[in-house]
């Protein structure tokens, strides 16, 4: 996989281009490097690292500038981008490297983003409580039963699952349990998940947040990601989606 400097950005905007039949088929990676990483970590040395990690791999990948770095990658349609993610974050410091994702383009073209940061998270008494249990905590905060029940067998023999059914109680039950994943419907009574999203975050700003709602539009998913949400899930899904977000969650034993 090639390396492009920064003067040859033009190039890879002429790959995209040859792309535009399959794009399902590829993944753009777009990682960022945050301040005080330290100079053991530079832009340059995170395309070094993925061009090592994904040498049989069809794609490019773009140095932007110090701070950032784009891969694109041609992914398949099998594989989770998680697993790009669990691969890269097992090559890095621990607790150093989170993954967002955004929605896939009309035409299908999906995108990640990975956070590579020193690994302050681990300083905060919420995360380093989360990282010593011995057991997972799941707050499920939604008001519609079904969808409980549902994602409640999804996520059988993987740990506890706490229940709300309205914002503030959702507050109240983060705060008690402190869980490693907070799945939290944007429509319900009391104060709204977007609300509880704003709380939740001001008190612990390393909360582990994946959105859902049966409203998957473009406003919505950038809402919660701009809010501090680490993803979204469009109701109803499946297993096999909501396992994704567990198995990317770094606190997850």
């Amino acid at each position: 996989m090639e390396i492009l400097s920064p003067s040859q950005r033009f190039l890879l905007l002429e790959y995209l281009a040859v792309l535009r039949h399959h794009l399902n088929e590829w993944l753009i990676v777009e990682a960022k490097l945050a301040d005080g990483t330290g100079e053991d970590m530079t832009s340059a040395g995170v395309g070094e690292l993925l061009q090592r990690l994904f040498p049989g791999y069809e794609g490019r990948i773009l140095i932007c500038n110090k701070t950032e770095v784009l891969m694109v990658i041609k992914w398949g349609t099998a594989e989770s981008p998680t697993q790009l993610t669990k691969k890269v974050r097992a090559e890095l410091p621990e607790n150093t490297c989170e993954m967002i994702t955004t929605t896939p383009t009309r035409e299908g073209l999906r995108k990640i983003e990975l956070m590579i940061a020193p690994p302050a998270a681990g300083e905060n008494p919420f995360y380093k409580a989360r990282l010593a249990r011995r057991e997972n905590i799941f707050l499920l905060a939604d008001d519609d039963m079904y969808i409980r029940s549902l994602t409640k067998v999804g996520l059988k023999g993987l740990g506890t699952v706490i229940e709300a059914g309205e914002g503030t109680q959702a507050v109240a039950a983060y705060k008690a349990h402190n869980p490693d994943i907070l799945l939290l419907d944007i429509h319900m009574p009391g104060l709204s998940g977007q609300e509880v999203l704003e709380q939740v975050k001001a008190w612990d700003p390393s909360a582990y947040v994946i959105m859902l709602s049966a409203d998957s539009s473009r406003e919505n998913v950038q809402w919660t990601h701009q809010h501090g949400a680490k993803g979204f899930l469009t109701k109803p899904f499946n297993k096999a989606k909501l396992l994704e977000w567990v198995d990317a969650c770094p606190t997850i034993k």
